[in-house]
């Protein structure tokens, strides 16, 4: 059986909304589980599950990064910056690599955090920065968030 669950994925199981989405989940072909339920996935992202029906410890590994470009013959920015000046090369790609941790203290209760380091602007909207020439290649992000269900 395959289960892929990217970073954003991992996040949207564990919030109340994801009740029909297809998901593809990767595990070890040893593994004899052939089918996962959205409370399990829960469960296993929220690490309240820590093994497999076998007693298996389970592993989670989570892919934190994203990428994107404006032109993706260019990745690095430069060809499309000589054609848009007086725009810089980052500011037509960004490599993202994210951190998150999420705790479920109860059922109804979610919280959040999450940080990522970003190399590149295109991410940035134009209307909070208007001169993308004044923005730094390199930042950081860090997202909190509370969800109670009721």
């Amino acid at each position: 059986m395959r289960i892929k669950i990217s970073l954003v994925t991992a996040a949207m199981l564990l919030s109340a909304s994801l009740q029909s989405a297809a998901l593809e989940v990767i595990t070890n072909p040893t593994n004899n589980t052939h089918t996962l339920s959205i409370s399990t996935l829960r469960s296993i992202f929220s690490m309240r599950m820590t093994q497999w029906p076998d007693g298996t410890p389970i592993r989670v590994f989570v892919m934190g990064d994203e990428e994107a470009h404006f032109d993706k013959n260019d990745r690095d920015g430069s060809e499309t910056s000589e054609k848009l000046p007086p725009t810089k090369p980052y500011n037509h790609y960004a490599k993202m690599w994210t951190v998150d941790v999420l705790w479920e203290p109860i059922d109804q209760l979610i919280l959040r955090a999450e940080f990522s380091r970003v190399d590149g602007t295109i991410f940035l909207s134009n209307l909070e920065n208007p001169d993308l020439t004044q923005t730094d290649r390199r930042w950081n992000m860090l997202a909190l968030l509370v969800s109670y269900s009721f």
